[in-house]
């Protein structure tokens, strides 16, 4: 159950002039539910995952080029994706990128909340992006899957839950990206790209951040779970040494 500082904290990040919640969406699965957080200028800012027992965890989601340049206008949970689903999807910006006409890199996200029964404090999130280039240039990307810890110069929204390892101990994840070009499974086939595979304790590192370049005509996937594994007591940060 929410505590009322948490009512609290949400009602400030509404009224704060500097990063607005313009608009939200949120899937709700078993114990958990799961809040998209997007600003006024309908930029990503923050996942509210909210677990019964352990209460609200802040989650930064995909970071690098995203923080900053994907706009999207179209966002909600159910529809055309399930009800514990909420799908995110606009276009991705390409500053500095010469020869790419506007609206031709499409970007998209679903986000899906696994939740669990009463009391148990498990739940899973799972974030699948893809970026299709349709444009004839070659865009290189800078990007990570939610879950890590943003600096200042990409991040001015609440602060974030420290996931930290050994202070949070239940916090897995594992996140995969891969770019193709056409089919496996029938023709026209084209080329796959798979690049490392990355599990994590805690935050997602910095050092999985991955720069690649989503060739003319490709599809890039990123892929990336959290998952909160058995605890005995609810998750708190660690105490501060005296």
């Amino acid at each position: 159950m929410r505590t009322k500082s948490t009512l609290l904290f949400v009602i400030a990040l509404l009224l704060s002039p500097c990063w607005a919640l313009a608009q939200s969406a949120t899937a709700v699965s078993g114990n958990a539910t799961l809040t998209y957080h997007k600003t006024n200028n309908n930029r990503p800012l923050v996942l509210q995952w909210n677990v019964q027992g352990r209460g609200d965890i802040w989650i930064f989601p995909a970071g690098g080029i995203f923080t900053f340049n994907f706009h999207a206008d179209h966002l909600h949970p159910g529809a055309h994706v399930g009800p514990n689903q909420i799908h995110v999807q606009g276009i991705l910006d390409t500053p500095g990128i010469s020869g790419v006409p506007a609206g031709q890199v499409l970007a998209g996200i679903i986000y899906t909340l696994e939740g669990d029964t009463p009391e148990s404090g498990l739940s899973r999130i799972s974030e699948k992006i893809q970026v299709i280039n349709k444009s004839s240039v070659d865009i290189p990307l800078d990007v990570i899957g939610m879950g890590s810890k943003p600096d200042d110069s990409e991040y001015a929204g609440p602060p974030v839950t420290d996931l930290e390892y050994p202070a949070f101990q239940t916090m897995m994840g594992t996140s995969a990206l891969f770019s193709e070009k056409g089919s496996t499974a029938e023709a026209p086939f084209g080329p796959l790209t798979i690049s490392r595979i990355v599990t994590v304790r805690g935050f997602n590192p910095q050092s999985s951040r991955q720069r690649v370049t989503v060739r003319a005509g490709e599809t890039m996937t990123i892929l990336t779970e959290l998952s909160l594994v058995a605890f005995s007591a609810p998750a708190t940060p660690a105490p501060v040494p005296q």
